[in-house]
């Protein structure tokens, strides 16, 4: 490979090359080994900045223009969404009609995120809920539910805090017990009073200190009233 020195001075010989010949073939090969140099140095930045120059060059003669030009548009995506540059992302994404790899998915959805695309993270969060790693498949269920509530989607919320509560009893772990709660108030906004009562009856043996079962024994005492079942309130 050549040293970066001597591509830079290759760079400034095609410059003169193109100054001096303007528009004649010389000056279009010079135009066109110039942008391919600047690639093999992953200055992605300049050779983006030739686009409008290279496009013009005939296409039969330079037969990769589009695909160096597809390579630094996803070079400098990748680098913005690192940054979390996601208005820069989303801009180049949709000018450049980028398809792009599962390696970009994490930052990709934590834009798409940011920026209440929920739909769009949701559509990375199928990739993986169902993963053979429980730990990466709870926590993008997790993520799923996120966007869900934003959504107001409230039957598909429940259903997704079921799968993670039946998948933290696998990973004995507590980190999601606090669903249980978001559930509760997925349940009022459906009125599904019997889902209230059987929720109230496991936060109660789950968490029978918490000042979080406040509001569903209101829920659950109104529900008695309503139905006046004296049982249940004796109880």
């Amino acid at each position: 490979d050549m040293k970066d020195s001597n591509k830079s001075k290759m760079i400034v010989k095609y410059d003169e090359l193109i100054k001096k010949y303007q528009d004649k073939s010389t000056a279009k090969k010079a135009l066109y080994e110039k942008f391919k140099l600047l690639a093999t140095m992953r200055n992605y930045n300049e050779v983006l900045a030739l686009e409008d120059k290279v496009q013009k060059l005939d296409h039969n003669i330079y037969k990769d223009i589009d695909k160096i030009i597809y390579e630094g548009a996803l070079f400098i995506t990748r680098e913005y969404l690192q940054d979390q540059n996601c208005t820069l992302s989303f801009k180049m994404i949709k000018q450049y009609d980028l398809n792009l790899s599962k390696d970009f998915d994490y930052d990709l959805y934590t834009c798409y995120y940011k920026y209440g695309k929920y739909n769009k993270a949701l559509a990375i969060t199928k990739n993986y809920i169902h993963s053979d790693d429980l730990e990466e498949k709870a926590d993008w269920i997790n993520k799923t539910i996120d966007n869900l509530i934003r959504l107001d989607r409230h039957q598909e919320i429940i259903d997704a805090i079921d799968d993670i509560l039946a998948l933290s009893k696998a990973l004995k772990t507590n980190k999601y017990d606090k669903l249980y709660y978001t559930k509760f108030k997925c349940l009022k906004n459906l009125e599904d009073e019997d889902g209230i009562m059987e929720l109230v009856n496991v936060v109660s043996q789950k968490f029978p200190t918490s000042y979080q079962n406040i509001e569903p024994y209101v829920s659950m005492l109104k529900i008695a009233r309503r139905t006046k079942d004296d049982v249940m309130i004796e109880n």
